[in-house]
Formats: C-alpha cells, sequence, structure tokens
C-alpha cells in the first residue's frame, strides 16, 4: 500500500473511481487503475485468471500472518461449520434479503432499469434539443449545458440503481452479526458506515430523479413513482440505522 493511502477508504465509498477525488489515496484504485481492460471484463479469461491469482497471494498473506501468531492455518482451511452455524447464517441471508427496506430497494432497482432502458427515448430528446435550436427557441450553449445535465443524471440513477440494494443488504447482514456477538464498547459499527453509504447514493438518486422530471414531464408517473419509492427507503434505512449519519468514512468526512 502507497505511503500516502487512507486506511479503509475504498469500504465506504461508491466504486465510482472516474468521479472520486480520493483516487491517489486510494489502494484498490491503486491496484485496480493498473488492470487491462480484458482483466476489468469478468466475461474474458483473463479476469478469472488475476482473480484467482488476488486469492491466492491473500491466503499467502494470511497464512504468514497465521504463522506469525502461533496460529495453525491448516484448522483453518479443513474448518466445517456446525449445523447451527449453518442455520443462522441462512437466517443472516433471509434477514437482509427480505427485510422491508431490501424489498423495496430491489423494487426501485427493476422501476429504474425499466425506465432507462425502455421508458425514455434519449435520441428523440437529443433530435428535440436540436430542432429547438433550430427554430432559434434555444442556443447551442443552453442544448449543451441540457445534454450534459440530462446525461450526468441518467448517469446517476444507473450507477446507483443496483448499489443501494447492495449497500443496505451488507449493511443489515453487518446488524444481525452486531446483534448476534455485541461488542462492549462503543465503536464504530460497519453497518452504519454501509447504511451510510446507502443513504448518500439515495439522496443523489433522487436529486438526479428530480433534474429529469423537469427534461421528461410526459414521464411524470414513473419518475413521482421512483421517488416515492426511495423516500420510502430513505426513511426505513434511518430507522433501522439511527447513527448511520454520524458514522465518519475514512477520508471522505475527515
Amino acid at each position: 500500500m502507497g505511503d500516502n493511502n487512507i486506511i479503509g477508504i475504498h469500504n465506504y465509498c461508491d466504486r465510482w473511481c472516474e468521479r472520486c477525488v480520493f483516487t491517489s489515496k486510494c489502494e484498490v484504485y491503486e491496484s485496480t487503475s493498473k488492470l487491462s481492460s480484458e482483466q476489468l471484463d469478468s466475461d474474458n479469461a483473463e479476469f478469472w485468471d488475476n482473480l484467482s491469482s488476488n486469492f491466492k497471494q491473500t491466503i499467502d498473506l494470511l497464512k504468514k500472518e497465521a504463522e506469525k501468531r502461533g496460529i495453525d492455518f491448516s484448522e483453518i482451511e479443513n474448518y466445517e461449520p456446525s449445523e447451527e452455524e449453518q442455520q443462522n447464517e441462512l437466517r443472516k441471508r433471509d434477514f437482509a434479503k427480505k427485510h422491508s427496506v431490501a424489498v423495496l430497494s430491489r423494487k426501485y432497482s427493476k422501476l429504474t432499469l425499466a425506465f432507462t432502458k425502455e421508458d425514455v427515448d434519449l435520441t428523440e430528446k437529443v433530435r428535440e434539443l436540436v430542432k429547438q435550436g433550430h427554430l432559434g427557441i434555444k442556443t447551442s450553449e443552453e442544448i449543451g449545458t441540457t445534454t450534459a445535465d440530462i446525461g450526468d443524471a441518467f448517469e446517476v440513477v444507473q450507477w446507483y440503481m443496483f448499489f443501494i440494494e447492495v449497500k443496505i443488504q451488507r449493511a443489515l447482514s453487518g446488524k444481525f452479526d452486531e446483534a448476534e456477538d455485541p461488542v462492549d464498547f462503543d465503536f464504530p459499527k460497519d453497518s452504519d458506515g454501509s447504511a451510510k453509504i446507502a443513504l448518500i447514493a439515495i439522496e443523489k438518486s433522487m436529486a438526479a430523479y428530480a433534474k429529469l422530471h423537469t427534461y421528461f414531464p410526459e414521464q411524470e408517473d414513473v419518475i413521482l413513482n421512483a421517488l416515492s419509492i426511495l423516500q420510502q427507503i430513505k426513511r426505513g434505512v434511518e430507522l433501522e440505522f439511527p447513527k448511520a449519519y454520524s458514522f465518519v468514512r475514512p477520508g471522505f468526512d475527515q
């Protein structure tokens, strides 16, 4: 890891490296930015070869650390979870997947996927803007600004449409683990950190949808429905994780 990197900054980010000002301080970006396009494509064999190599390096590091601490790593490798542990893991998955905010987030992602792929014709909107330019209704600068605004809003809702559910489920899984094995001292909880980045993604998505409502009034029903679901998810996460906003993310909130 680079000397200037912020430890743990990648744990509570939105994975949108192209828009992040902390890439020079992130160990994940430091490693992934050097990968080829083939190594970043999950449909390419090089992606899986690189992933396998990373896993091997991780195991080697764990073995060295275990040896240093006097731990028999073979016992870890050959460990078989008990029936109780397996059942507990299933309960955790059910809790995270079937929780009301997780269900709402899946509903939202399906709605947004349909909206961005089927409901809106961006090409037609661009033609409309060009026509307004020809008629003198809008200047070329106004057309450029509008096109950029629409493009940015679409990028935002597309980027976060699945991200929200992933982070909410991580937060819920963390909360389940914390309840099973409570910590006696006051320490920032990973579940609150995951919930916080989910809330940030929700708020950015709401702002993007509000912007799209300005440009696509004919899609008002769909957009208002999306905003309503996002508001419900936001409220549900806030109730489930009341300390989420006070969680200090390394780098971002310091």
